[in-house]
């Protein structure tokens, strides 16, 4: 929850949240765009193009868990981001998060990269490494 309360005080610019009929809130996710690439550049993530936006923090309220709201959610923001003129939308999510990754695979999403962060002698060093394609794994 302290990423999300740190998200709130940047510079980020826009948060969706999802409430129920009675005004409760059950998730939550920030859109972003371009206008957030120093922002990203601090978290040593890859800065965004024109045509591209950035899904972060997607979290969703724990008895809402399992009601594949971000199939509804992930709709709506793309619906946002392409009247915004992003071609293609994007998210972190963490290799060990098995049920976000079923999740955004169940709906369509495709992963292509893996994020490796690692620190030594307090320096912090990201790669990227491509995942590679169902068609280029041998059997």
């Amino acid at each position: 929850m302290l990423v999300r309360l740190l998200c709130l005080k940047s510079s980020l610019q826009t948060c969706y949240v999802g409430v129920t009929q009675g005004d409760y809130p059950c998730c939550l996710c920030w859109l972003i765009s371009t206008i957030s690439n120093d922002w990203l550049l601090g978290k040593e993530l890859h800065p965004l193009k024109t045509s591209e936006v950035l899904l972060d923090n997607i979290w969703t309220h724990p008895d809402f868990r399992g009601k594949r709201l971000m199939l509804f959610l992930t709709r709506i923001l793309f619906e946002k981001a392409r009247q915004q003129g992003a071609q293609r939308a994007m998210a972190y999510i963490r290799r060990e998060n098995e049920s976000s990754l079923a999740g955004a695979r169940a709906i369509g999403w495709n992963l292509f990269l893996f994020r490796r962060v690692s620190h030594r002698l307090f320096r912090r060093r990201t790669i990227y490494i491509n995942i590679p394609s169902k068609s280029s794994i041998a059997a």
